[in-house]
């Protein structure tokens, strides 16, 4: 495995019948036109703060009850984390 520029290329000359690459993320995803014309027409056009505020609406209740659990135990397993 070996990276050119900006891609990551993995070569092989085993003749396997079937090969796996496990990789990091990648941040390169390739569209055509045509599905990113369909992506941006179907964006959200409201701003932020108004998905925030309807998000927020409709979990509030949740939002809230996930808060005060935290409150009362803390991070479930923090006694077990290394930093």
């Amino acid at each position: 495995v070996e990276r050119i520029g900006d891609n990551v290329v993995a070569r092989t000359n085993a003749n396997f019948a079937h090969r796996v690459i496990v990789a990091g993320h990648l941040d390169t995803v390739i569209l055509s036109v045509e599905h990113y014309h369909a992506l941006t027409a179907n964006q959200d056009k409201r701003s932020r703060a108004a998905r925030r505020k309807e998000f927020e609406a409709e979990f509030g209740e949740w939002i809230s009850a996930q808060n005060d659990r935290f409150e009362a135990h803390g991070i479930p397993g923090a006694d077990l984390r290394p930093w």
